[in-house]
């Protein structure tokens, strides 16, 4: 239940996350990770998830940085879920792997502006 709990707490905090209609589908290379984003004012979430619970996937995300109104084509996101930091881009490279000694499913990661 702890991580449900963060995922309420995250929630509750980003109110992009709190409407239904403000999602935006990106481009991965893998067929077995979800990439999308929601926007609500200044508020942008990027979410990534891995849908295969026993194996870690790698790929690329290209994100539409035009819908998510980024114009530099590198930005610095924070993971919600560790507080870890990145700069992501344009096209991003991402590993998630859901094995215990990992336990990384998803990014949920707030866009700095």
């Amino acid at each position: 239940a702890p991580f449900i709990t963060k995922l309420n707490e995250i929630k509750n905090q980003n109110v992009a996350l709190q409407r239904l209609r403000n999602i935006t589908f990106h481009q991965s290379d893998s067929d077995q990770v979800i990439a999308y984003s929601k926007k609500e004012g200044d508020n942008l979430i990027l979410i990534v998830v891995n849908l295969d619970p026993f194996k870690a996937i790698e790929t690329m995300i290209h994100w539409d940085l035009s819908a998510l109104g980024i114009e530099d084509n590198s930005f610095e996101v924070t993971d919600l879920l560790d507080k870890a930091k990145y700069n992501w881009s344009r096209d991003t490279f991402i590993r998630l792997d859901p094995s215990p000694s990992m336990g990384r499913v998803a990014h949920i990661a707030r866009v700095k502006k």
